[in-house]
């Protein structure tokens, strides 16, 4: 006697269609998962120098090396941005004498330096190291009378 195999919970039409359903309604999951899941960014190797000099603002961002401190930061902001830029060393530290056409030597002016809005003295800006995600910024203060 010939018997034949037949399904009881579901006819075979069904059970295809199903098993498909099945299928489609997995992978719909998975994709719409895998959109969902934060992408994680790597970590910033970038820093920020900000050069406020009153009526002007100019803004650097480039890649903050192993070491770099404020004044490599401003050099290299300095050559990238062709910015006017010396400065001189003496026993008390950096001094800048000339920024963007601002001259500390022959009128009353100095710079101000801050790393994310903590003051740095301008004297330790060779000292001062930058890390990734930092913002620099640099400012000019006008006295009446220096």
């Amino acid at each position: 006697m010939k018997s034949k195999s037949s399904n009881i919970f579901f006819p075979k039409k069904i059970g295809k269609s199903l098993a498909f359903l099945a299928a489609a309604l997995v992978l719909i999951i998975a994709a719409w998962s895998l959109f969902k899941m934060p992408v994680q960014q790597p970590p910033s190797t970038t820093a920020t120098l900000i050069l406020d000099l009153g009526k002007e603002s100019r803004t650097f961002e480039g890649e903050a090396l192993e070491s770099m401190t404020i004044l490599d930061t401003l050099i290299a902001s300095a050559n990238a941005g062709k910015i006017d830029f010396d400065y001189t060393f003496s026993e008390e530290g950096v001094k800048i004498t000339l920024l963007n056409g601002h001259s500390a030597s022959n009128s009353p002016i100095d710079f101000s330096f801050s790393i994310n809005s903590n003051e740095v003295p301008a004297s330790q800006i060779d000292k001062m190291t930058v890390e990734p995600g930092d913002t620099i910024k640099i400012g000019v203060k006008t006295y009446e009378n220096k």
